[in-house]
């Protein structure tokens, strides 16, 4: 507030003045519980100092996010995720002389929900059968927030507990099977600032069935004292003993790799002599298959007799004079002067019409076969 003081002959007046700042709003501050059990409400508080007084909106998620109210407080259900809202403090400075200004600040919060203790499944379902010698490697899937701590028990054993999500084990045993349980536990907090602990369980079955490979590589008594969990050192974590396993070589090994090495070996010898059988029936298939294209081949070229063999095939006919000489078909003479036309072949005889030959009983003159010839008119 200022005093304007005016002096004129002697005639005093006075005016006060009045001087108003503007400025912008300052960094919100937020009030309010942040954090509850799904499904409870939480009332927030926006705070920012500006002048003039500064408006407030809250939104989702950020400043272009969904307006959820216009009000200077919020209040809103806690849902099953985290939610952000962001609370805009605006202001609107207008002034007497020069341009009037806008200003607006926003503070981004997050509100988390808390989820007590849930298991939603074990990832071998609730009966598991096993071979002796086998790994084990079972997920209990509990799920929480905060994140709830998980462990393994074994009913009728007590000394059994295994921290973590994961039960784990290597080359099981006859002494492995039973009922075991898989727990999960968290604490949460409310509203109004009440710690509540959550725990659940789950329970799986697990059977062990005799392996095929014999155990003759120890006694019993050796045997039977294979994977007891050593407890000597007590490794807790958030109060779950962890165990571990026996460091002892199992026996058995060496008798499974000698049963893997005998088996490899029969199966490649196997297979070596069927590739063997293979070839030997491909080659002899191969090797019948051109015989049968050889005779197949020679039954069908053309048999044509040569007149010298048909002659020869002939049976004996004696005769007191021989009148006629018959040939095979397309083999043809002209009698000429006793000449035989040439038809290509490199034979020529003559024939004399004018004598004969007398027959004698014991004895036949017969006339000397000749090669086949082709008419050349033909």
């Amino acid at each position: 507030m200022y005093l304007c003081t005016s002096i004129i002959s002697d005639v005093v007046e006075t005016q006060n003045v009045s001087v108003i700042v503007l400025y912008p709003p300052s960094y919100p501050d937020i009030e309010g519980t942040t954090s509850g059990l799904i499904g409870e409400e939480v009332t927030l508080k926006c705070i920012s100092n500006a002048n003039p007084p500064p408006t407030y909106q809250w939104k989702r998620f950020n400043q272009n996010g969904v307006v959820l109210s216009r009000n200077q407080t919020l209040q809103i259900s806690i849902s099953e995720e985290n939610s952000r809202v962001v609370c805009v403090a605006q202001s609107l400075m207008v002034t007497t002389l020069g341009k009037s200004k806008r200003a607006d600040v926003a503070r981004e919060v997050t509100i988390f929900s808390y989820v007590g203790a849930i298991i939603h499944a074990i990832d071998k379902g609730s009966n598991l059968k096993l071979i002796e010698g086998e790994d084990i490697d079972i997920l209990c899937d509990a799920i929480g927030r905060p994140v709830p701590d998980v462990w393994w028990t074994k009913t009728g054993n007590k000394s059994f507990s295994f921290f973590g999500k994961r039960l784990i084990g290597y080359d099981i045993d006859k002494h492995f099977p039973g009922t075991y349980v898989c727990h999960a536990g968290n604490n949460i907090t409310s509203v109004n600032k009440t710690v509540i602990e959550t725990y659940t369980t789950k329970l799986i079955y697990v059977k062990v069935t005799e392996s095929l490979v014999s155990r003759l590589a120890c006694s019993s008594v050796e045997c039977a004292g294979y994977y007891e969990r050593d407890l000597s050192t007590d490794n807790t974590t958030n109060g779950k003993t962890d165990f571990t396993l026996d460091d002892t070589i199992n026996p058995e090994e060496k008798d499974k790799e000698l049963v893997l090495i005998i088996t490899d070996v029969i199966g490649w010898t196997a297979l070596a002599i069927s590739i063997i059988i293979n070839i030997w029936f491909c080659k002899v298939n191969k090797r019948n298959t051109e015989k049968l294209s050889t005779i197949k081949t020679q039954t069908e070229q053309p048999s044509e007799m040569s007149a010298y063999s048909y002659a020869r095939s002939l049976p004996e006919r004696p005769s007191s004079y021989i009148t006629e000489v018959r040939l095979p078909e397309h083999t043809y003479f002209e009698l000429n002067s006793g000449d035989m036309i040439n038809s290509g072949q490199n034979d020529s005889f003559d024939i004399n019409l004018t004598g004969s030959y007398p027959s004698v009983s014991s004895d036949s003159s017969y006339l000397e076969p000749i090669y086949t010839s082709s008419h050349p008119s033909n």
